[in-house]
């Protein structure tokens, strides 16, 4: 097994930070501001977006505008 996966991340980067953040994914101001402000002070390597947007409905009670919202 490859040693480095068994050793923590901050003995592999000791100056490295880990920031989590929220936001609404479908309000684009807001994307846009949270990323200027992480951006701001740093560069970012590595960014991790674990965001979704969902409908609970079926294809018939589906509006258009649903289906845009979760298919862009």
């Amino acid at each position: 097994m490859n040693k480095m996966r068994q050793q923590p991340a901050n003995k592999l980067l000791p100056r490295a930070e880990c920031v989590g953040t929220l936001c609404d994914v479908t309000n684009q101001k807001e994307v846009t501001s949270r990323f200027d402000e992480l951006s701001g002070s740093r560069p970012i390597h590595i960014l991790v977006n674990n965001a979704g947007v969902s409908h609970i409905g079926s294809l018939e009670n589906t509006t258009e505008a649903d289906f845009e919202r979760i298919s862009e």
